[in-house]
């Protein structure tokens, strides 16, 4: 685990020092708060650099936003929407993402573009679950000798799941487009669909402490024009 650790560091650096290399290009701030995807609902601040007329790469940090739990309706998902940060440094991840662009929409600087996208955390997962603790009836004889049962009733036991440091890599592939909305300001919106591989997991989950949920992805934000 402490190799697959430094491997994802470096590959960070890396992609930092890309940033760097293309400080001349066009680049933009983005801010999207609302991320909606396998792992539930965070935001994100990056950066975007345009790389020649067709691409642009994309770098920042996510935060995510813990929800309320409410118990589990699919027990076969184990951690579809149900990632949480235990400890403060669980809120913050990576994330990186590169854009082609398609075609541009009307006229000015408005574009359709697909994108692929890497979501790096290091992360808990709490899950609420309910299950039957026992069933019982109440039986009452009357002076008639008459049998009532009243019941069956149903005690339901209501307990927490939780699985600390997990590693949470989410792979999405989509469309977004982006809109020119006044000045150097710009509407952000994407969808996209792929897989979420989740490692360090519990051997009564997988064998191989690995394992892997299909992740839909919908987000809105903002991003502004800087160069």
């Amino acid at each position: 685990m402490c190799l697959i650790k430094k491997k994802i560091c470096s590959v960070f650096i890396l992609l930092s020092i890309s940033f760097c290399a293309y400080s001349q290009a066009k680049t933009a701030i983005v801010f999207l708060p609302y991320n909606s995807s396998d792992i539930g609902w965070y935001g994100y601040l990056g950066v975007s650099k345009k790389i020649g007329k067709t691409y642009s790469l994309l770098g920042g940090i996510t935060y995510h936003y813990n929800q309320q739990l409410n118990p589990d309706r699919n027990t076969d998902l184990y951690f579809r929407k149900r990632f949480r940060a235990e400890k403060s440094i669980e809120h913050f991840g990576g994330q990186l993402a590169i854009q082609k662009n398609i075609c541009k929409i009307g006229s000015g600087e408005n574009r359709l573009y697909t994108f692929y996208e890497l979501s790096v955390r290091n992360i808990s997962c709490r899950s609420l679950r309910r299950e039957d603790a026992f069933v019982y009836s109440d039986t009452t004889v009357l002076p008639n000798g008459q049998l009532i049962v009243e019941g069956p009733y149903r005690v339901i036991k209501e307990y927490y799941v939780v699985m600390n440091n997990l590693w949470s890599l989410e792979n999405i592939i989509g469309v977004g487009a982006s809109f020119k909305i006044k000045g150097n300001f710009n509407l952000v919106t994407n969808v996209g669909g792929g897989a979420n591989i989740i490692m360090n997991v519990p051997s009564y989950i997988s064998s191989n402490n690995i394992t892997a949920e299909y992740s839909l992805k919908f987000n809105v934000g903002l991003s502004y024009d800087i160069r």
